[in-house]
């Protein structure tokens, strides 16, 4: 209704009464509503009926688009429906038109390779510190420590293989032997100055020691034992005290790294990445977290990044998973080698260690 018809009704009404100006607000709006239908004269039937006839008016103006929303929420409807409630393979879920995929490059930006001299020695373990350092886990007994521009800050040898790392909250190191020949289950710090000591020793508890990671002041070690408790976690204080065993329940599956994802763990399980989360003191098995199912992937080398994505690697791609744990993109690289760490630094910088011993920086956001 244009803005002179109403002007037209307005001046109609001051001549046709005087009560209609004594009315103020909502109901001013309804009177010149109903003299507009001249459906009533009496002021009181229109008070009465004043509701109806609004409604009445709405449903007319709108009815074109009632219909197509209508329409659009019976197919809406139709589609959850049909859709399956089960997990759903990488195929199905990528799509060029997906606004998620749309934050990320489609193929990674590689700044560096960092060629430190090291040959045949994969590079199992990358974590940040929280002044954005880079501890980098060497399987050559071997560990570096470098700066966000790739340059080493210190080196270390050590006696035993190191294969998964995390950092402590002042940036000292820790590393376990998961299943490196002749590995022990122990829990090794390296301090970013002065020597490495064995922080724990749980070979009392398990045979084998996978992925690690330190939280809230706490250390949480992802163990591989024997039957019945053959895959569980350990809880550990800082001085390398335990305090808590995390079992599986219903069901024992094979895991062999942790992560945190906004402040919440998750266990990894090594076949296919499934997420379980550790709740009510046990690692929940009956539903996985993730709602995309992941093959071919090395869980092993799955981080978090700045925006609680969870990046994985599989062979030479990155997959990516939102934060709802429900959409996922794959940045495809030219990387050597399959990715065997990741991790992203407090610039939103990926880390990427490989099979092949080559260290990588990369860009992987496109915003």
């Amino acid at each position: 209704m244009s803005v002179p018809f109403l002007k037209g009704i307005e001046a109609n009404e001051t001549e046709s009464t005087t009560t209609n100006k004594k009315v103020a607000g909502d109901m001013n709006i309804k009177i010149k509503y109903n003299l507009r239908k001249r459906k009533h004269t009496d002021e009181e039937d229109d008070k009465e009926k004043n509701a109806t006839s609004s409604s009445s008016k709405q449903s007319r103006t709108n009815q074109t688009e009632s219909k197509k929303q209508s329409t659009a929420l019976v197919e809406r409807t139709r589609r959850r429906q049909t859709k399956p409630r089960n997990s759903v393979s990488i195929a199905n879920v990528s799509s060029p038109q997906d606004d998620f995929a749309k934050l990320f490059l489609k193929k990674l930006d590689i700044i560096a390779n960092i060629n430190i001299g090291i040959n045949s020695s994969i590079l199992h373990g990358i974590c940040v510190t929280n002044d954005n350092l880079i501890w980098v886990n060497y399987s050559t007994n071997h560990v570096k420590l470098f700066d966000s521009a790739g340059n080493i800050l210190r080196s270390v040898d050590l006696e035993q293989t190191t294969v998964f790392n995390c950092c402590t909250p002042n940036g000292d190191l820790l590393f376990t032997q998961g299943y490196a020949n002749g590995a022990r289950a122990e829990v090794i710090m390296v301090p970013r100055e002065g020597h490495p000591r064995r922080l724990a020793d749980l070979s009392s508890y398990a045979k084998n020691l996978c992925g690690l990671l330190c939280q809230e002041e706490m250390i949480y070690i992802v163990c591989h034992g024997t039957a019945p408790l053959k895959y569980f976690v350990i809880k550990l204080d800082m001085e390398g005290e335990v305090k808590e065993t995390y079992r599986a329940s219903p069901k024992n599956v094979n895991i062999n790294h942790i992560i945190s994802h906004y402040g919440r763990l998750y266990v990894m399980g090594t076949n296919n990445s499934s997420m379980f989360p550790l709740e009510n003191d046990k690692i929940s098995t009956k539903d996985k977290a993730n709602k995309v199912s992941l093959w071919n992937t090395y869980s092993a080398s799955a981080c978090v990044d700045n925006h609680g994505n969870v990046l994985i690697g599989s062979e030479s791609t990155i997959c990516l998973l939102d934060p709802s744990l429900q959409r996922l993109h794959k940045i495809q690289t030219d990387i050597s080698g399959s990715i065997r760490s990741t991790a992203v630094d407090h610039r939103d910088q990926l880390w990427i260690g490989t099979n092949e011993g080559n260290l990588y920086a990369a860009h992987y956001i496109s915003i």
